[in-house]
């Protein structure tokens, strides 16, 4: 164990013994390095009354921009629409190129808009084949027979005087030449074409704009077509022409408007989403570090906010990663290339997961502050604990409570050693001044230098990009300035350097100034006095391995940070001036089209929810090749997943028997959610087609537009019943919305008449542009209803002025006429798709949310076993597996993390439906799923901060990490990964939690307690065991951190800090995966009550400790 030489300190002779008062903590300094400007009144009151990103969309110059190139789009169409030359061409879905504008706007890239325009033809094209198929078919199937008969009817029926094509166009829609044949093979085309298109919107989110376009090309040509006795395979035109004019007219837009590349899109986000963001949280360090972790309301507000901004920046980062696969899809103009993207975009997934382990500094205090205030030692001097004097409300509990006694809580005397100790700690640092109060100023004062080289460093960089993205077309500066510029780049990231050595040499050592006072200057060691009486007297290092943690992760971010600013800062010296960058990417389009999961965004996901109970489906779990890394020296970390076997019969061995086995996996494949969906979709499909195809209500359903209801059954189903409930409400409300405005803006622009096209565009446009400002401007999740209104304001105008201008078979009026009919047929459309989604039962989105959080913990469970065994392995392997280790094992760990936390990301829309649906039971337990999902996310900051621990640690002390500490114990470890498993199991399944499933700390203090008796496997030599838990500096949590003894030498080491972090950490997940326990039993309750066997764990609990200190006094 390596020590590090120190400079001696200023602090003064040490006190003649550390009961002497201790010195007044330093007076808090109240400036800073960098200033926060007070927001605009008119900011300000945006920020407090308006959702986030609204408010940073109406301050946005370039959220304005793309926002008139979209009302310019919305016009241009209006006045095809009403323009009576173009509305002849048109025909009678006229409108529907308006309602385009709004689904597919055009605040895209133009890449990005030709790929989702190349998407939405295609589909539009393929349900244009299928129903020309369909068509085709059913001629060959059609009675010529019947035909002829059908044909003499017409002639029999025609009026004189009328004109013959204008009355046989009519025999068509009353359903005349209708044939049973044939209107079953276009039925059974349409179940099967539907059937397609619900499983790509199923499992492809980023495809769905093709199958709703091709969906809808498929019910014209199939609803329409059993009508028509002759091949009618223009039908589809109806949609075609609308939507090709829009797609042309939108181009002509993006590329004449305010045009934007790709390039510039990324270079946006980068900027405003994930950098900004960035250097808020490590501007926002400083005054966190200067409140008092005492001041529990000031510390949890300040808090939250950082942790809500850091939350952002993760979530912007996993956006922008799926955003960069497309900037080598253009032709782009600039300074910065799309490898140079590539390049920035890799190292910000670093960035991210070195975030998480920065915010564990304040969870992990804010947890303290919360479990001091839980304790009920904090409030009995005595320290006496609840387990044996219970509140009144815990006597009163109910026998049968998850959570009462005999059920594999913690017991009496167990709680009652935990109490003690932690106020055994938190007498010890009050006592000796170095509590978290006292102890912040000095880690401020310690960190404010690399604190503020970093904020310079990463807001330079900021500066940077964005005169990089905004000087394009326009002149750069000169060569000299380009020079300076790039000197002074230079210099910020030097000041990183310099700040970072800094800390890891005198800066440090700040926080261990009020810890001197307990050493001999001479010797080093523990003055005589303490080792003697160390049971009461010797210091307590809770909170200094807290300042350690704060200090560890700083230190990684800041690495991490650093090749972030080497990159750009070689970036800014080679790429001196702008050129052109041409396509290199066509091949990856399909590839993220075709991605299962929309949890990176694109810009081109829409429509149904792509949450899948993680574990139902291969595909959802996290890709096994994020943790196997290889080289040429071989694997560093490696999982191999046995497959399951059945426990009934041998795996087949005949052709017949794998047959078999694969007939019965497409069987069950069947009952999949996404399978179930299709299904539901076919079905409701065919149930509106039936009305279309009977002779009797063929004409009803014509005249009064049943399309209509069709699509919309379609759009409004979902794969969950809790998403379909919430789509519904959302739906009908903008429904109802939407057809008060239109019919208000009918009337404003028409009056009596059939209206002014000049005014029914102003007020039509007039009307509609907030609802699509914020359809250009909002997250997709929150514009449904807005994006309804606008599209039924679209369909009470477009449809009044197509019935006015347009001579049609049925004419259904204008204004409030249409706009009753439309809100029937959406309500129809609704209900069918209600009455499906109930048939023969619902698909619940709680059994996603539960199948997925059991998913995630046993995911967890499996990363921590693999980043643990690496270590283990390292011990006993030479120094250069543990470099390796380093190298290649901790980011690949680092990189299936983030995946776990997009599949928690991915279930939080499904949380948030799920209390929609209907149960006859009791209510959906929410806030109880909301606290396990926090209990999950701080299991992987633990894992990460664990990470950042590691990544430093040398082969020494990683030895004394694995070796002489009770966290790699291997009986310890099966009980950690077992308690896991049947957590994970239980969840999943719906058991109960056995109740001899014991608390993980105790476990872990069984463990340390035992080898610290017996000898670890590297040293024999036993130690003397006390009554209590120990609460001095070579113990968390009453666990041995590796050291025998406390020097000052060793408590400079810099060693010691990442040590005392990774224990720190490995403690937390032991807390996490115990509180984590908790809840799933709160949730599954337990198989049986042993009440006695509470009583023996205690009894066992003094007798075992009582036996080994008999043998200690023997030896």
């Amino acid at each position: 164990m390596s020590s590090t030489a120190v400079p001696t300190t200023a602090a003064g002779s040490p006190p003649s013994s550390p009961s002497d008062k201790p010195p007044a903590p330093p007076k808090r300094s109240t400036t800073t390095t960098t200033t926060t400007p007070k927001p605009k009144p008119l900011q300000a009151w945006l920020d407090a009354h308006l959702p986030a990103w609204l408010a940073l969309a109406l301050r946005t110059r370039r959220t304005w921009k793309t926002f008139i190139r979209c009302i310019v789009v919305f016009v241009v169409m209006m006045t095809l629409l009403v323009d009576q030359v173009t509305l002849q061409t048109l025909g009678q879905a006229a409108f529907f190129g308006a309602i385009v504008s709004l689904m597919l706007t055009p605040n895209m890239a133009v890449s990005l808009f030709m790929i989702a325009a190349i998407m939405l033809v295609v589909g539009m094209c393929l349900g244009w084949a299928w129903g020309c198929a369909a068509m085709a078919a059913s001629l060959a199937a059609r009675s010529q027979t019947l035909l002829a008969s059908q044909y003499t009817t017409a002639e029999s029926n025609l009026i004189s005087g009328v004109a013959p094509d204008a009355q046989f166009q009519a025999f068509v829609f009353q359903g005349l030449f209708l044939d049973p044949a044939a209107s079953t093979v276009f039925g059974v085309f349409f179940f099967v074409g539907t059937f397609g298109f619900a499983l790509i919107r199923a499992y492809a989110p980023r495809l769905t704009l093709l199958a709703i376009f091709g969906t809808i090309v498929l019910d014209v040509m199939c609803s329409y077509g059993p009508l028509f006795p002759s091949a009618q395979y223009m039908l589809a035109t109806l949609f075609l022409i609308p939507t090709a004019m829009y797609i042309a007219v939108a181009l002509a837009g993006i590329l004449l408007i305010f045009p934007e590349s790709m390039n510039h899109v990324w270079m946006t986000t980068l900027t405003e989403t994930v950098l900004t963001p960035a250097h808020a949280m490590l501007a926002s360090q400083q005054p966190l570090l200067a409140l008092d972790p005492s001041d529990t309301d000031a510390w949890q507000e300040t808090r939250d906010s950082v942790g809500a901004t850091a939350r952002n920046m993760i979530e912007a980062t996993q956006g922008l990663m799926g955003q960069t696969g497309m900037v080598d899809l253009e032709v782009s103009r600039g300074r910065l290339g799309p490898g140079d993207l590539k390049a920035v975009g890799g190292k910000m997934m670093g960035l991210a997961s070195r975030t998480l382990g920065l915010m564990s500094f304040m969870i992990l205090v804010d947890d303290r502050n919360k479990g001091d205030a839980a304790s009920p030692a904090g409030s009995r001097p005595n320290g006496a604990s609840s387990g044996v004097d219970k509140p009144a409300k815990d006597k009163d509990k109910d026998p049968l409570s998850p959570l009462a006694p005999g059920t594999g809580t913690a017991t009496p005397q167990s709680a009652q050693r935990f109490d003690m100790l932690r106020e055994k700690v938190r007498r010890r640092e009050a006592e000796h001044g170095h509590d978290l109060d006292n102890l912040l100023p000095l880690l401020l004062d310690g960190t404010r230098g690399l604190l503020a080289a970093c904020e310079g460093a990463l807001k330079g960089r900021i500066e940077w990009l964005r005169y990089v993205n905004s000087t394009r077309w326009r002149g750069s500066k000169s060569q000299k300035e380009e020079e300076s510029a790039y000197e002074e780049a230079k210099a910020q990231v030097e000041a990183v350097r310099t700040a970072l050595a800094s800390l890891r040499g005198e800066q440090r050592l700040r926080v261990l100034e009020p810890f001197e006072k307990f050493f001999d200057p001479a010797s080093g060691n523990l003055l005589e006095e303490i080792r003697q009486r160390a049971d009461e007297r010797i210091f307590a290092a809770n909170s200094l391995f807290l300042c350690f943690v704060f200090g560890t992760t700083l230190k990684a971010y800041a690495e991490t940070l650093l090749e972030l600013l080497d990159v750009l800062v070689e970036l800014q010296r080679k790429r001196a001036r702008n050129r052109l960058w041409f396509p290199s990417g066509f091949g990856k389009i399909g590839r993220k089209l075709l991605a299962r999961h929309a949890d990176e965004g694109t810009g081109l996901e829409m429509g149904v929810s792509a949450a899948v109970a993680a574990g139902e489906d291969d595909a959802t779990a996290v890709d096994s090749s994020s943790v196997s890394v290889e080289d040429d020296e071989g694997e560093i970390v490696h999982e191999s997943k046995a497959q399951p076997l059945d426990p009934d019969s041998s795996p087949p061995r005949t052709w017949l028997g794998r047959g078999y086995m694969s007939l019965t996996a497409g069987f069950r494949w069947f009952m999949r959610p996404q399978a179930i969906f299709a299904l539901r979709y076919s079905v409701v499909s065919i149930s509106i087609f039936a009305f279309a195809v009977h002779p009797r209500t063929a004409y009803f359903n014509y005249a009064n537009r049943g399309l209509w209801a069709l699509i919309m059954a379609q759009t409004g189903l979902g794969v969950y019943a809790g998403e379909q409930i919430a789509s519904f409400i959302l739906r009908v409300s903008g429904t109802m919305i939407g057809l008060v405005l239109g019919m208000l803006a009918w009337y404003i622009g028409a009056g009596r008449g059939n209206g002014n096209g000049y005014g029914m565009v102003v007020i039509t446009t007039v009307i509609i542009s907030p609802f699509l400002f914020i359809r250009v401007a909002g997250p997709m999740q929150s514009i449904v209803v807005f994006l309804m209104i606008g599209t039924m304001i679209i369909f009470v105008v477009g449809y009044s002025w197509v019935d006015s201008h347009v001579a049609t078979i049925s004419n259904a009026g204008v204004g409030v006429f249409i706009a009753w009919r439309r809100a029937l047929l959406v309500l129809i459309g609704f209900g069918c798709a209600f009455v499906v989604m109930v048939l023969p039962y619902p698909t619940s989105a709680r059994q996603v949310v539960r199948k997925t959080l059991a998913f995630t913990t046993e995911e967890l469970g499996n990363v921590l076993a693999l980043e643990m065994d690496g270590c283990i392995q390292s011990t006993h392997d030479t120094e250069t597996h543990w470099k390796r280790m380093k190298d290649q094992g901790l980011k690949s760990v680092g990189g299936r993390v983030l995946g776990i936390s997009q599949q928690l990301q991915g279930i939080l829309p499904s949380m948030t439906t799920a209390k929609f649906e209907p149960t006859f039971k009791g209510p959906w337990p929410a806030d109880t799923y909301q606290r396990l999902m926090l209990g999950q996310w701080r299991f992987i900051q633990s894992i990460a901060l664990l990470n950042a621990s590691l990544s430093d640690l040398n082969a020494a002390w990683l030895h004394t990490l694995v070796h002489k500490t009770p966290f790699f114990n291997p009986n310890f470890l099966a009980d950690l990964s077992s308690t896991i498993y049947i957590v994970a199991r239980c969840l999943r399944h719906g058991n109960p939690i056995p109740a001899t499933l014991v608390p993980l700390r105790e476990r872990l203090i069984y463990h340390d307690r035992h080898g610290m008796a017996f000898g670890s496997p590297r040293s024999t030599e036993p130690e003397i065991l006390p009554d209590e838990l120990q609460a001095g500096p070579e113990h968390i949590d009453g666990a041995r951190i590796g050291l025998r003894e406390m020097t000052l030498s060793t408590l400079k080491d810099e060693q010691l800090v990442f040590h005392s972090t990774a224990i720190v950490a490995l403690a937390q997940v032991i807390r996490t995966v115990d509180n984590i326990t908790e809840i799933v039993r709160e949730l599954c309750g337990t198989t049986q009550m042993f009440v006695g066997l509470d009583t023996m764990r205690d009894e066992y609990l003094g007798m075992e400790e009582a036996a080994i200190r008999r043998m200690e006094k023997r030896k």
